[in-house]
């Protein structure tokens, strides 16, 4: 089981990514590079050759996407991956079940307000280096009279590119640094409050949540 105290120690942006390397026999890979992408595989059983190979997800009781949920709202998280599970939950229980438990106030106690947040800032890693639109055009006419095939490109062409007097045809952008910055800001603030009525025993759950990158 993992508990809200392993949760707190990392920053977190999604629960998928929550779990990862936390749990043995639990694989979270994740299915892009896209930065800020909270979506990630997860696999309790391996991967199976019918339909899909997707656990199933209960939160508070209720079949659900766990990366829909905040890090910081949740209590506990439990895998279950034997075939016992299969008992209670039938065959949707094929691929494993996990099962989570969000945070809720406690009866005749008072009040509980917590705040999670943290900042940081992106960078990119590894941009590739491109030559420039003049010297692609060199290196190509270089190419096919090395196997005795016409030129693509005439020198005027090539001073175009140069000197950027035609852009719509001869364009030469730096398209990495046009579409990267040297750094972006990152930050999440988690605010919650968490009572119970004595009236009626009904968890009623606050959260004003702030995420900017």
């Amino acid at each position: 089981m993992i508990g809200e105290k392993e949760l707190a120690s990392r920053p977190l942006t999604s629960m998928s990514v929550a779990l990862q390397g936390l749990m043995p026999g639990l694989t979270v890979v994740s299915n892009s590079g896209f930065p800020g992408d909270p979506k990630s595989t997860i696999r309790v059983r391996g991967v199976g050759t019918t339909n899909n190979s997707n656990p199933f997800i209960l939160i508070d009781g209720v079949p659900g996407d766990i990366n829909f949920l905040n890090p910081t709202d949740i209590e506990n998280v439990s895998v279950l991956k034997d075939a016992a599970s299969a008992a209670i939950y039938g065959s949707r229980a094929a691929n494993g079940v996990i099962l989570v438990t969000t945070k809720k106030g406690k009866l005749n106690q008072a009040p509980t307000v917590s705040y999670n947040g943290y900042y940081g800032t992106q960078r990119p890693y590894a941009l590739p280096k491109m030559v420039g639109s003049a010297e692609y055009m060199s290196m190509l006419n270089e190419a096919q009279r090395n196997v005795g095939l016409p030129e693509t490109y005439t020198e005027a062409d090539i001073q175009k590119a140069k000197d950027g007097t035609d852009p719509d045809f001869f364009a030469n952008t730096n398209w990495p640094k046009a579409l990267f910055k040297e750094q972006a800001p990152l930050q999440e603030h988690n605010l919650s409050l968490n009572e119970v009525h004595k009236e009626c025993p009904i968890t009623f759950l606050m959260e004003d949540r702030i995420r900017k990158g």
